[in-house]
């Protein structure tokens, strides 16, 4: 059907620019430049003929309209940055104590090692157990049983 349509629309384009001596009347001329523009413009946008009809259309756009569409994506980011520093004030507190004794305990620990060791340099695998040893104890209540 589409086939059909496209070329009874062929043949009758083809008959009239044989009666028009091959020049097309100026509303044709007209239309098929602004068909042109429209192709072209769908092609920019990366979108389809078909997908036109499901765009949002603005029939009022403003200059308040624009300035609060260009506002929006700062203003998203804000709100997104002031949730995350409120989410960060209670995990520092909460954490940050827990982090600071479990450096203490690790760093005495690891002298305590190296004192009793006559093969560890630095000690630094000692530093990483106890500090993952006590933030588990620590922090996560089932942690007491392990």
């Amino acid at each position: 059907e589409k086939q059909d349509l496209a070329r009874r629309f062929s043949e009758s384009y083809r008959r009239l620019k044989a009666q028009s001596n091959g020049n097309p009347p100026k509303e044709w001329a007209d239309m098929h430049d602004s068909i042109v523009r429209y192709q072209n413009e769908l092609e920019k946008l990366g979108i389809r003929d078909y997908q036109v009809p499901e765009l949002k259309h603005e029939e009022d756009d403003t200059l308040g309209d624009t300035i609060l569409r260009v506002m929006l994506v700062p203003f998203q980011i804000m709100v997104l940055l002031f949730v995350m520093a409120l989410a960060l004030v209670p995990g520092l507190l909460l954490n940050y104590p827990v982090g600071l004794m479990a450096r203490f305990r690790a760093e005495r620990r690891r002298k305590k090692a190296l004192a009793e060791s006559t093969v560890k340099i630095r000690g630094q695998d000692v530093i990483l157990s106890e500090k993952v040893m006590f933030a588990l104890l620590s922090c996560h209540p089932s942690g007491v049983f392990m």
